[in-house]
């Protein structure tokens, strides 16, 4: 009788893995994909937030604040013009700027019928007419504007606001100020 010697040898024996994901890997990915998840909804949270802000109904207020540096820069740059001068009350004001070396008549008016504040600027012509003056609303939904205009008093060294100026007896203003309440009750003053 023969005798068949079986030798066992573990470093021949082939190991195949079974079809399909392990339970670590499963839980591997299954918090990547759940990190993933929040950081993408956060994300957009967070534009949704943005974009509410930005599409407020405080448009109006934004409007004003940008039409408020218009009207700063065209005060700063008044020139004395003798035929037009500086003629204002508290709703309205009347002046002569240089922009882009080109002489411009320019007023700012409150209408109250419209609750609007009006720019109306028009080129100065060589014959002293004036060109039809293009009407721009700087904002609107106000609910009252008031200008006041700053002469130096010397009996007691400060600055006095005047709510009407007369050119012809006291020049140009020192200095503007403006204060605008919207409908909304915020109030912006510059």
């Amino acid at each position: 009788v023969n005798a068949v010697t079986l030798t066992f040898r573990p470093s021949s024996i082939v190991h195949r893995p079974s079809p399909g994901f392990t339970l670590v890997e499963t839980m591997v990915v299954i918090g990547l994909s759940a990190v993933i998840g929040v950081s993408l909804f956060s994300s957009f949270i967070m534009g949704l937030n943005v974009w509410k802000r930005t599409a407020s109904p405080d448009f109006n207020h934004r409007k004003l604040i940008i039409g408020m540096e218009k009207m700063s820069k065209d005060l700063r740059q008044i020139r004395d013009y003798p035929s037009v001068g500086f003629n204002a009350d508290a709703a309205n004001m009347t002046f002569v700027n240089v922009d882009d070396e080109k002489i411009y008549n320019v007023s700012y008016i409150y209408s109250s019928g419209d609750n609007c504040l009006h720019r109306l600027r028009a080129q100065m012509q060589a014959s002293n007419i004036s060109a039809v003056p293009k009407d721009e609303k700087i904002a609107c939904g106000i609910e009252s504007a008031s200008f006041g205009y700053a002469m130096y008093n010397n009996a007691t060294k400060t600055f006095d606001f005047m709510d009407i100026w007369n050119y012809s007896a006291t020049g140009i203003p020192a200095a503007v100020k403006t204060e605008v309440t919207l409908k909304n009750g915020k109030t912006y003053k510059k």
